[in-house]
């Protein structure tokens, strides 16, 4: 499993959260949206035209949990 492998002090793009939990882009950012993933949107420069997206970073730590909360084990 590629959650074995996330760095929790680590920050991921939201295309490197989607690849480690197997969902698409566009599912990590709904998850996102919606508070059950915490993200943190980085600010843009001064003086630039805002942009049409949000740039997001997950902490590793946070995948882990997302992961744990999620999964079921076999008994």
């Amino acid at each position: 499993m590629l959650v074995d492998f996330v760095v929790p002090e680590r920050w991921y793009a939201v295309d490197e959260t989607a690849k480690v939990l197997g969902f698409s882009r566009d599912t990590v950012i709904r998850l996102i949206k919606s508070g059950e993933l915490e993200a943190m949107t980085l600010p843009t420069k001064p003086r630039r035209p805002k942009r049409v997206y949000s740039s997001r970073r997950v902490q590793g730590a946070e995948i882990i949990r997302f992961v744990k909360k999620y999964t079921r084990v076999a008994a």
